[in-house]
């Protein structure tokens, strides 16, 4: 644990990306008997979860084959909803606590009397809206598929050899290939990098549904929400130009900022937390489908906290009088998921010592691919 001090918030002392511990008994007999009943669950549980697969994978490869997009984003949205649902279901995942801010005090009843917003959470994304979410695990990839089979948005943090960031551009996914993004972390390929107004309008004319920004860039363990990467977050130290705008800035199409949503997923555990960082993949969906049970808490913002401000579009940071759009939502987001017995806070990881001797000044996304090796690889010393 030591050897990872150096990947810690020097603010907070969160270390963003450490998986959580999962707690095993420590008498040798419940430690058998518990292992006995979940390998017992996982065999009874994994062929429920690769049908589930299957059908996921299968008829959305067949709904994508019809040529008219009202008639295909209906078939897609049925088996997305059916599919998503009974693999999480398979993986423990039997009832999911998703609300506003103060969900477990919000009814339907509630909300429509009090004229609270629209129920159930985010109804009003369709496509071409935006929902921006933090990221915890490949599995908010499965559960935002279910309640919305949108495109997936990855900021852009790698760059062409010798050259900057391509910022204000992002790799569209698939489902399965955004969790490939989250579980493998590969390297980005640029060549399929597009502007975020661009694929916000092109999904919005193809009706292939909203586009979920995880604005984070990698995943955590949800004990901190990460800094918003560009183009959800203004480049710091970028000036005036096109690098300082951030989604209030963005050049949307028709000069109109799409509708704006805003979530995070959460994952309470007692034995085992979903939330995914680094490690095997494999061994975290074996350790899910072993235990008897799996939490998964979803917080949505009220969307009228939520709206783009027209006003700010265009213009210069030192004519802005408000903080930037992205601190307020990172900030209401954290206030929403913090909790007095989890409590969540603002992080910067940092990235160690170089072989000179002086910190580095890396994004959380370059620390977190120094983290994943040096994680993988328990013999290998950290720079000092």
């Amino acid at each position: 644990m030591e050897k990872f001090r150096s990947f810690e918030d020097p603010a907070t002392g969160i270390m963003p990306f450490m998986p959580h511990k999962v707690v095993r008994p420590k008498n040798i007999l419940m430690w058998l008997l518990r292992g006995l009943a979940g390998l017992a669950l996982v065999l009874l549980r994994l062929p429920f979860a690769l049908v589930a697969y299957l059908c996921f994978v299968l008829a959305g490869t067949l709904c994508s084959l019809i040529p008219i997009a009202g008639l295909r984003r209906l078939c897609q949205r049925f088996n997305d909803a059916v599919s998503c649902r009974l693999l999480l279901f398979s993986l423990g995942f039997w009832w999911i606590s998703a609300g506003y801010v103060k969900k477990n005090s919000v009814t339907v009843s509630r909300a429509a009397q009090k004229g609270a917003a629209s129920w159930p959470p985010c109804s009003g994304a369709t496509s071409g809206s935006l929902i921006i979410a933090t990221l915890v695990s490949w599995l908010d990839i499965l559960y935002l598929t279910f309640r919305f089979s949108p495109v997936f948005a990855f900021p852009l943090h790698d760059a062409p050899k010798g050259k900057k960031v391509l910022h204000g551009k992002v790799l569209a996914l698939s489902p399965l290939a955004a969790i490939g993004h989250v579980t493998a972390f590969p390297n980005q390929d640029l060549s399929k990098a597009v502007p975020l107004a661009s694929l916000v309008d092109d999904a919005k004319q193809g009706n292939s549904g909203p586009v979920v920004l995880f604005a984070e860039g990698v995943s955590s363990n949800g004990r901190g929400i990460l800094p918003f990467l560009h183009p959800a977050s203004p480049v710091e130290g970028a000036g005036d130009g096109a690098e300082a705008q951030g989604i209030e800035g963005q050049p949307w199409v028709g000069g109109k900022a799409p509708e704006c949503f805003a979530c995070s997923v959460r994952y309470p555990f007692k034995f085992m937390s979903g939330s995914f960082t680094v490690g095997s993949v494999w061994g975290h969906t074996y350790n899910l489908l072993s235990q008897v049970y799996n939490m998964m808490d979803v917080v949505y913002l009220d969307p009228r906290t939520t709206e783009i401000k027209k006003g700010d579009q265009g213009l210069a940071p030192s004519l802005r009088t408000a903080q930037p759009f992205a601190a307020t939502l990172r900030e209401a987001l954290r206030a929403a998921i913090s909790t007095p017995q989890v409590p969540v806070k603002l992080v910067v990881p940092r990235a160690g010592v170089t072989n000179e001797g002086s910190s580095e000044s890396l994004s959380a996304v370059e620390v977190k691919r120094k983290f994943r090796t040096a994680f993988n690889n328990p013999k290998a010393k950290v720079d000092k």
